[in-house]
Order: C-alpha cells, then sequence, then structure tokens
C-alpha cells in the first residue's frame, strides 16, 4: 500500500516536471484540484461519514446476523440471518 502510494507521488512530481518543461501553468491546475476536492468533499460528507460508520460497525465485529438491535429512534429489530 505504502509503495502504490510512494509510486503515485512520484509520478505526480514527475508529471509536474514533464508540464513544467513543456510550458503548460502549473497554478491554474492545482486552483483547479483544490477547488474541485472541496466541492467533493462537501457534496460527499454525509455519504462518506455513514461509509466510514459502517466500516465501522463491520470492522468492530459487534453486530452479527441475528442480533437484537434498538437504535437511538427508539426502534427495536432483530436483524435477519441474511445480512
Amino acid at each position: 500500500m505504502i509503495n502504490l502510494l510512494i509510486r503515485f507521488v512520484g509520478a505526480l512530481i514527475v508529471l509536474t516536471i514533464i508540464l513544467s518543461v513543456l510550458g503548460v501553468p502549473i497554478a491554474p491546475l492545482l486552483t483547479l484540484l483544490a477547488g474541485s476536492s472541496l466541492g467533493l468533499s462537501l457534496a460527499l460528507r454525509e455519504p462518506l461519514s455513514n461509509l466510514f460508520a459502517g466500516l465501522q460497525i463491520v470492522a468492530a465485529n459487534r453486530v452479527r446476523p441475528g442480533v437484537y438491535v434498538r437504535l437511538s429512534s427508539g426502534e427495536e429489530r432483530n436483524l435477519p440471518d441474511e445480512c
């Protein structure tokens, strides 16, 4: 995993150098990347929150099929065995 991250960062650095040598301005590309990242993070805040909460529940391995669950909203039920 770390090797993949190092390769990705290295490829980005090489791509930046190549674009710089070719005369392509880097600042507008970085601005576009930052703006789109901010927009995506604001738009996907709730779905990503739910995704990571679900991953945490699965990783904790405390909820299994057939377990009785009571939600904070007051709803109570048994989880079906085919979850």
